[in-house]
């Protein structure tokens, strides 16, 4: 996968842009000067359909322990192929990065 574009104002997502594209939305930690990076990845399909396209969010997890969810939506940033299919996806597999690689339900740096 291409390295994600760091987003910190999320105005600035292109949501309609044609094809597969990944960013690092950076969300400013309220106890810190630092920046969380919440990954998106943003999928517009390039088939044409003669009626209108529809499209769906998908969130892969909350909390740092929950795996199964956070992995499907990995799979599905790398494995949907924009080339075959039509409408917008919208995946964020994880909303805490810091709580995933801690393996805790919350972030410590929130404690």
């Amino acid at each position: 996968m291409p390295e994600p574009t760091v987003i910190y104002d999320p105005s600035k997502i292109d949501f309609e842009k044609p094809g597969k594209h990944h960013y690092h939305v950076a969300f400013h930690h309220d106890s810190s000067w630092g920046y969380s990076l919440v990954p998106l990845t943003v999928i517009n399909g390039l088939k044409k359909t003669a009626k209108h396209s529809s499209g769906v969010a998908i969130f892969g997890g909350t909390h740092g322990n929950e795996w199964e969810g956070q992995v499907a939506v990995k799979r599905l940033c790398h494995d949907l192929d924009p080339a075959e299919m039509s409408g917008r996806v919208i995946l964020t597999p994880q909303l805490s990065e810091s709580a995933c690689e801690a393996n805790t339900r919350i972030s410590p740096a929130s404690t």
